[in-house]
């Protein structure tokens, strides 16, 4: 997995300690890193019973990789061990940016389009204008349908954590691996950051 930057040893601790809002957000997403990405999952434990609840009411191209995604479900075995995600949490993206911004203490709506449209932010912005050494949530805009399709967690260092898929899972990748198109900074991250937020 990419780097982390400014974390390890004396100088990162001590640039850590200034900015508790941005430390959690980044220590929750990657503590995510690999976990089970299951479209409408809320953070709970990855199993036959929690998948096959969200492929119900489903489409059956997201009922089929909601299945087949499980050795279980999928019947490949009988039971869940041996499975790189037992005993994992379990996310669709904006679920992933979601609690990582609850770990920081900033509230946001379920949905990627939803989180892009219907939070205050304190600063939004295209992605090539993007401050690339603050914690923030990065997006993608969907030209055909107009939305905010995906969003991640920037790490502040150069880095993505996002739910990609459920072929992908959570992945820890670098930000212009990914057509990002539009970055936010919550207001509590902002204020932290230094950022004059008086106008």
């Amino acid at each position: 997995h990419p780097p982390m930057q400014g974390v390890g040893g004396k100088e990162g601790c001590e640039q850590m300690s200034n900015t508790p809002v941005q430390d959690n957000i980044r220590r929750y997403a990657l503590a995510q890193l690999d976990a089970a990405y299951i479209m409408g999952a809320t953070a709970e434990r990855c199993t036959p019973k929690y998948r096959r609840s969200l492929a119900e009411g489903r489409s059956s191209a997201y009922a089929d990789k909601i299945t087949a995604n499980c050795p279980v479900l999928s019947g490949k075995q009988s039971s869940c061990d041996g499975c790189k995600h037992q005993g994992e949490l379990s996310f669709d993206c904006a679920q992933l940016s979601k609690f990582a911004a609850k770990a920081g203490g900033v509230t946001l709506p379920s949905g990627s389009n939803s989180q892009w449209t219907k939070v205050d932010w304190a600063i939004t912005g295209e992605i090539a204008l993007m401050p690339m050494s603050v914690v923030c949530f990065v997006f993608h805009h969907n030209d055909k349908t107009g939305r905010k399709s995906h969003v991640g967690v920037y790490l502040g260092d150069g880095t993505v954590i996002d739910a990609r898929g459920h072929d992908s899972d959570v992945k820890h990748e670098d930000v212009s691996s990914y057509p990002w198109t539009h970055y936010a900074i919550p207001v509590e991250v902002a204020k932290e950051a230094g950022y004059d937020l008086t106008d």
